[in-house]
């Protein structure tokens, strides 16, 4: 049967990383090695001169580090010059068995491109597609990128690359092209709306001191306007939760991915960005109804990037503020809306526009990164942040008297000169033991909350995970499904003619978060997942299975060494497909994914 010869063929030692024959030297060309301890704290710091050019050439008693304004002793010292990116290999897999152990890596930096539909006018976003051409065709040897984009999900759509070829037919690919965010709020949508608030202000002559309209009739109007203003802030409410949500999960999507290489990633992140919050309305029925703050779930993101050394650099790609009212939906229109509402109109956006800076520097800056807008040079802050991002300074320390309490703890590293500017990392969460110690194994609702959370994230072109690792052996089965079986799958009306086949695990339990009791027995759950979609990145089965687990201290210890089994069945139509795997731990939010092309053929029914 083919689920005993998947289970057979797993065997989590198996499969080891080949680890690079060259070990990472500082420019003194003396080998370092940082030695971790759970409270250890890395930050990686870019020292700018007064034109905003990084400093190479440092050493340690250049810097001092303190937390909570009390300083710290510097355990490790490190200075990166821009070293290329080595690369070493893994072990060749049987036929049919895929893994998403990461390729070891050893680097200084890496650059990533995050192109976003989500927030940016189309407009804009085609301008950032020209500069991002133009600097690509001149791209300096060695320059090592990786481009995603974000529109309705988040998608890898070039893997790290020096080759400008490689990178440009990226960019041109027509399913790369510009998206029209289906959230965004466009100034198409809002010139329709005034021109509906025009018709009554018009058609009553409400603006006319010489209008016959009666006091009833003109506070009807107003009313009825004000009801048309509060659908439209709702509205936008809307779009704003919706795209916060989407980006914070798409960037924290990234951070897991990028947190496999070692250094500094420096995210270059193109976008009209998203308010930091929003303010009440006293214009509107309901002046709170409106009002947002979205600072505690950006610094959540934040945190978790910083963890993973990635450096956040948001670049405004509308270039600069633009008045709505020097724009053609202002023009024409009743003398009132003309007047007061025009007025209003520009300092809503002004005021809108600094909120969604204010972001930007909120990222930048819990990250250790830098906010870029009001320039009209969007290819030369590309190449800045790429140059300059090269050079930076690793230091560590080892925080004494500090709890393990979850509370943020303030780093501020300062430099022995003045004048300088430097970026770097400005906090960090301490760990909760206390939380970790009254932790409980996950149930339903936990369980439901992590399933819509790891669907998320299986789209199709969505970055690997390797959070958790593992192996999956893929068979087609022996015994194929009959006229009379249900079918293998989500999907009961599934395209045929299908074939079965079976997905055996080997996953590992090294980053899953399991509660032991008493009895010394571990209890967790795992959520496997598979999806087959075609080529046009359109679902066609999938199937969800959640593995609870109870795990006694021999079964524990086996499944750290081989790999926890399980297996999984699905029928998937017979054509060309993409193949997505996960698995997902409830407990910690830990997920491990990764897909591969798979040519279904018809299998003989036994």
């Amino acid at each position: 049967m083919a689920i005993g010869r998947v289970v057979a063929a797993l065997s989590f030692a198996a499969v080891v990383p080949v680890v690079l024959s060259q070990q990472p030297q500082n420019q003194g060309g003396e080998v370092t090695t940082l030695r971790q301890t759970k409270q250890t704290v890395i930050v990686d710091v870019v020292v700018g001169d007064r034109y905003g050019t990084a400093v190479a050439g440092l050493k340690q008693e250049d810097f001092t580090v303190l937390q909570d304004g009390k300083p710290q002793p510097i355990t490790f010292f490190e200075a990166h010059g821009g070293a290329p990116m080595r690369v070493g290999t893994l072990p060749k897999l049987p036929e049919g068995m895929y893994s998403n152990f990461p390729v070891p890596t050893a680097s200084d930096a890496i650059n990533v491109v995050l192109l976003d539909s989500l927030n940016t006018p189309l407009v804009d976003q085609g301008m950032v597609r020209r500069e991002m051409i133009s600097y690509l065709r001149a791209i300096p040897a060695g320059t090592k990128i990786a481009i995603f984009t974000l529109g309705s999900h988040l998608r890898m759509v070039s893997g790290f690359s020096t080759d400008p070829a490689v990178l440009l037919q990226a960019m041109r690919d027509k399913s790369v092209g510009m998206e029209l965010s289906s959230i965004l709020i466009t100034p198409e949508a809002q010139q329709n709306e005034e021109k509906r608030q025009d018709q009554l202000l018009t058609t009553s002559n409400i603006g006319d001191p010489k209008s016959s309209a009666s006091a009833e009739q003109r506070q009807a109007i107003l009313g009825g306007i004000n009801q048309m203003r509060q659908f439209v802030s709702d509205t936008a409410s809307f779009s704003d939760d919706y795209r916060v949500k989407e980006t914070l999960a798409a960037m924290d999507e990234m951070g897991r991915y990028l947190k496999q290489f070692p250094g500094r990633k420096n995210v270059i992140w193109f976008s009209a960005s998203f308010p930091i919050g929003v303010d009440p309305d006293f214009n509107q029925t309901d002046a709170y109804r409106m009002m947002r703050d979205y600072s505690m779930d950006i610094r959540a993101t934040t945190q978790r990037l910083a963890a993973a050394r990635v450096a956040m650099y948001p670049i405004d790609a509308r270039r600069f503020f633009q008045n709505p009212a020097l724009q053609a939906s202002s023009g024409g229109g009743s003398k009132t809306r003309n007047g007061y509402y025009r007025d209003q109109s520009m300092d809503l956006a002004f005021d809108e526009v600094t909120k969604e800076h204010d972001t930007m520097e909120q990222i930048a800056r819990g990250t250790g990164g830098k906010a870029i807008y009001n320039t009209n040079d969007l290819k030369g802050a590309l190449a800045d942040v790429i140059r300059n991002g090269d050079d930076y300074y690793t230091l560590a320390y080892d925080p004494s008297g500090v709890k393990q309490d979850g509370k943020f703890h303030k780093i501020e590293v300062k430099f022995r000169q003045p004048g300088y500017s430097l970026l770097y990392r400005h906090g960090y969460v301490a760990e909760d033991a206390s939380a970790s110690a009254k932790a409980k194994p996950p149930g339903k609702q936990e369980s439901s909350r992590a399933a819509s959370l790891f669907r998320a994230e299986m789209e199709p072109g969505a970055p690997p995970a390797s959070e958790l690792l593992f192996r999956v052996q893929v068979l087609a089965e022996e015994k194929q499904r009959g006229a009379g079986d249900a079918p293998k799958g989500d999907n009961a009306k599934v395209v045929k003619p299908v074939t079965r086949y079976a997905f055996g695990y080997a996953a590992g339990l090294g980053n899953a978060k399991l509660i032991e009791t008493e009895d010394g027995v571990r209890h967790g759950m795992l959520l496997s997942m598979v999806i087959a979609y075609d080529r046009q990145g359109r679902p066609l089965n999938s199937v969800l299975n959640t593995q609870t687990l109870s795990l006694d201290p021999k079964v524990y210890a086996d499944a750290l060494k081989t790999g926890l089994p399980f297996y999984q069945e699905l029928d998937i139509p017979q054509q060309d497909v993409m193949i997505r795997v996960g698995v997902y731990d409830v407990g910690s939010g830990a997920m491990g994914a990764f897909e591969f092309p798979m040519s279904v053929k018809q299998v003989a029914v036994k």
